[in-house]
Parts: structure tokens; sequence; C-alpha cells
């Protein structure tokens, strides 16, 4: 009896080429061609509310509760449940600070569920017309802090830019970048390497120890090593920590008492256990003019970008020990004193009156029975704003200018 093939599904977000590549240039194409491997290429759900969203397997809807990568590759070989294997994200855009800060969160759901993955990017464009750049270092160290956190390997790759004015290309797929430059050669070692080792029933966890692995994260620290970064470095850390240091206890306190705010006395024994206050403001100078509607402008209509993945950065540069948010020696803060619990509540009370948790007949939710299950689990987060979703789940404290949320 001949076994059936292996099914590996290719998903993509935007660019619908990419997983044309990946097949075209890796293992997967001999694989499917010696019929070990049956490929499907399909796109991610647009947004998580989707009932599209809750028809994924599990174990991928967990990886996308940050952000979606380019590409996510699952395995299915007929006995396990479906996982991930493998995600790439990709821009064409260097990664100076806020753009690389924007993208930070698209592979840590990766990492979490123990996902290898690549990130792709051009280094130094200093030629190119309008957007001119040059790599922010601190990138390099931040992967490499999520790497060690969560012994999940991840390799930043090079897209060359030989001119460092326009992107080089691939002769097949003329705007991505060439398969046999040195960053996507190795990029596509590496997903074979991946490949390989799931197919076999290798467990993923054991690839950090890889020789391969390792010398990638080596090339990745000869970059992102080259200062280490603090919080005197960051605007949106240092308008509340001036001192270029966390707040002690103390003066957390009087911080928040300059707000006319107390600190709760029933706040979980964590947060009080630690003497030390990381604060995050997405807004540097609140008492601009119209900074409040500004900031919920930026909330409505972008989701609140550039602020919405920072607190996950500044988390992992100077909070996180270990793999969840409870494992910090420091209380990560976000300042939304501009705003009124009433601004970050209605998104969440938005939610819930689109929920089908609110039905009692099942004839109303009989055709939504995969998203009344996933939010009636502990994932209705998931179908938030991703505002909402990230700044709760990297938050132990949100301060509004009536009150403090505390996690």
């Amino acid at each position: 009896m001949t076994a059936a093939p292996i099914t590996m599904t290719l998903y993509h977000h935007k660019e619908r080429s990419w997983p044309d590549y990946l097949k075209q240039y890796s293992d997967l194409d001999s694989l499917v061609k010696r019929r070990n491997v049956d490929v499907v290429i399909t796109p991610l759900p647009e947004q998580n509310r989707h009932l599209s969203f809750a028809r994924l397997p599990e174990s991928l809807r967990r990886l996308l509760f940050f952000a979606k990568p380019d590409v996510v590759v699952t395995m299915d070989d007929g006995q396990k449940p479906v996982q991930p294997i493998f995600a790439i994200d990709v821009t064409e855009h260097v990664a100076a600070r806020d753009h690389w800060i924007q993208r930070f969160p698209n592979l840590v759901g990766c990492a979490q569920e123990n996902v290898a993955g690549a990130f792709i990017a051009p280094r130094d464009m200093p030629h190119r017309k309008g957007f001119a750049g040059k790599t922010d270092p601190f990138f390099f160290f931040a992967y490499d802090r999520v790497i060690e956190i969560h012994q999940t390997p991840i390799y930043i790759a090079e897209w060359l830019s030989s001119d460092g004015a326009n992107l080089d290309t691939d002769p097949k797929f003329g705007d991505l970048p060439p398969h046999d430059s040195d960053g996507m050669a190795r990029t596509l070692g590496f997903f074979n390497l991946v490949l390989d080792a799931a197919m076999k029933g290798r467990d993923l966890s054991t690839l950090i120890r890889d020789r391969l692995i390792i010398d990638l994260r080596d090339d990745l620290r000869t970059v992102g090593y080259t200062r280490v970064p603090v919080i005197a470095d960051f605007e949106r850390l240092k308008c509340n920590m001036p001192a270029g240091r966390p707040l002690s206890d103390s003066e957390f306190k009087k911080w928040l008492a300059g707000r006319k705010l107390t600190f709760p006395s029933d706040i979980p024994d964590r947060i009080m256990k630690r003497d030390a206050y990381v604060v995050f403001s997405p807004i540097v100078n609140a008492g601009a003019a119209n900074a409040r509607a500004n900031l919920l402008h930026r909330i409505k209509m972008k989701g609140g970008d550039p602020y919405t993945q920072q607190p996950l950065v500044f988390d992992y540069l100077f909070c996180r020990l270990g793999p969840t948010p409870t494992e910090r020696d420091k209380n990560l803060v976000i300042d939304l004193s501009l705003l009124e619990f009433g601004d970050f509540a209605g998104y969440i009370h938005d939610a819930w009156k689109a929920s089908p948790l609110q039905y009692t007949e099942f004839r109303k939710i009989k055709d939504r029975v995969p998203s009344y299950t996933l939010q009636l689990s502990d994932r209705l987060s998931q179908v938030m704003k991703n505002f909402v979703r990230l700044y709760a789940f990297t938050a132990d404290l949100i301060v509004f200018s009536d009150g403090i949320l505390y996690f």
C-alpha cells in the first residue's frame, strides 16, 4: 500500500508570487515531482474576525496572534494535527528604526510557537531615490533576544542591492530577490533543513543546535551587537524616564500621582515584587495641539501604527527574561493617560457586540460554529482590534486618564 503524500500548505498574506518562489527554489519542487508531497497554495484570511480565520488550524491561529507573515508553511502528515513549520516575512524597505519596529511582531508569534522563520530585507541603500536608508543594528539585536528567549531560530536575510539604489531581482520572479544571492541561498537552505526535519518527525526545537542555525545566528550577531540598546535610545521611553533608566516603585507612584491616579491596592503579586517600571508612551509630547485627536485617529484608521508594536519590542529589549510575559524583572507600563478608558474599551465592546457568544439559540450560530468555539475558549482576544490585542498582551499596566488596567 502506497503511503499518502504529505500535504504542505503555503499560506500567503499579500504577495502571491512568494509561495511559487519558495516551491520552485526549495526541496519542495523535487518532493512534488517524486510525489512525496502535495503543495496547496491559499491566502490567509484578511481579518481575524472572519469565519475563515476561525477555521484555520489552532496552532496556526496562535501563530497569527500578533500579525501575519508574508508566507506560512504548514504540514499535514495525515496523522498528527496540522502544524506550522516555517514562516517568511519580507519588506522592500531598509530596516530603519520605525520601519523594523512596525514589522517586529510578524515573526514573534512564530517564535512563541517554536516555528522557525526568516525575515528578508535590504541592508543599507544610500542611493535609493526618495527612500535612502541605513539599517538599524538594534533590529538584529532585538531578534537575537527573541531567539535566545524562545530558543527558536530566525534568520535575517539580505535582499541584495548591488548598487545601493535598486533591489536586485530574480530572473524568473522579477519582483522578488535573486534566489542564488547569498542571503536567499542561506534562507532556502534553512527552509530545506526545517522541511527535512519536519518530514522525518524530528523535534523542531532541536534545530537551534544545528550547525547551520548556529552559523546563521553568528552572522546576525556580527551586525546586531555593535552596541547594546538602552532606554535613552528611544524617545517614547525617554519622555517618561528622562534619566534613561526604569522608574523605581516610589518614582512610579509619584509619576501616577502627577496624573491624579493612585497605585491599585489589589495589584497582582508578580507586579508588586518588581521594583522597576519601564514606561512607554505612544506620544512624546502629550501637550501638543491635537495630540489626543491625532492618536485616536491613528488607532481608528491605522490600528495605532507605528505605536502598536513598540511595547512588544521594549518588552524583549528591556523586560523579558523567559518565554511568557510573566517572566520579567521589570514591569512594562503603557502610558495612555492622554486617553480615557472608554477610548480603549469601545473597541472591546464592539468585538463583544459582534461576537456569536451573545446568542442562546443554536440556529443563530450554526453557520458560525468555528467562531463560537474559538471565542468560547480563551481566544476572544484574537478577534480584537490589533491595537487592543497587542497592548493587552504586552502590558503589566495600562494607564488612562481616569483609571488603570492591570493584568
